[in-house]
């Protein structure tokens, strides 16, 4: 196991949102991500504090809309929730991209019709901030655990194979 994410590489320091530093200039920035389903996704932020419904008086906001980066790909898929969005900040023009973890996928939205016949193509992802997540479980991001390896279980995954395998055997 590793704390890089697949097709991406290794990660930044996380995008820590406050107050002091969400601003509008995340909109249209670039951002990636490895769907469960969709596999390697590239998007843009296309709005910041979404509503996406509306139900008995009451509004519920995604923190992040991701579009896809270019409107001929399709963008997200079902079973791509629990995806880690990263921006990919670049501080200058020639200057290497950080690849910095700010949201977690949780849905999806796409614009349909009455009949419910899709009115926009592309998908786009339902985010929350990182920020907030970790702050509400009281967890931190692991960013540097294993990093580096290549795509191979590492001594964990096969201690841990082995001992699965072992446990299923002894009931036998």
């Amino acid at each position: 196991w590793t704390a890089e994410i697949a097709g991406i590489g290794p990660l930044d320091e996380w995008l820590d949102l406050t107050v002091n530093n969400l601003t509008l200039d995340l909109i249209d920035q670039n951002v990636c991500a490895f769907g469960a389903a969709s596999g390697e996704l590239r998007g843009r932020i296309a709005g910041l504090f979404y509503r996406y419904s509306t139900a008995g008086g009451t509004d519920y906001v995604a923190d992040f809309l991701i579009r896809p980066r270019d409107v001929n790909e399709p963008g997200t898929l079902h079973g791509d929730s629990g995806t880690l969005w990263v921006w990919e900040q670049q501080d200058k023009p020639g200057a290497p991209v950080r690849l910095r973890p700010f949201a977690m996928q949780w849905g999806g939205h796409a614009w349909v019709d009455d009949r419910g016949a899709v009115r926009r193509t592309g998908r786009f992802a339902l985010a929350t901030s990182l920020s907030l997540i970790c702050r509400e479980l009281g967890v931190t991001i692991v960013r540097s655990w294993n990093a580096g390896l290549p795509e191979y279980w590492g001594d964990v995954g096969h201690y841990t194979i082995g001992y699965l395998a072992c446990d299923q055997m002894s009931g036998k």
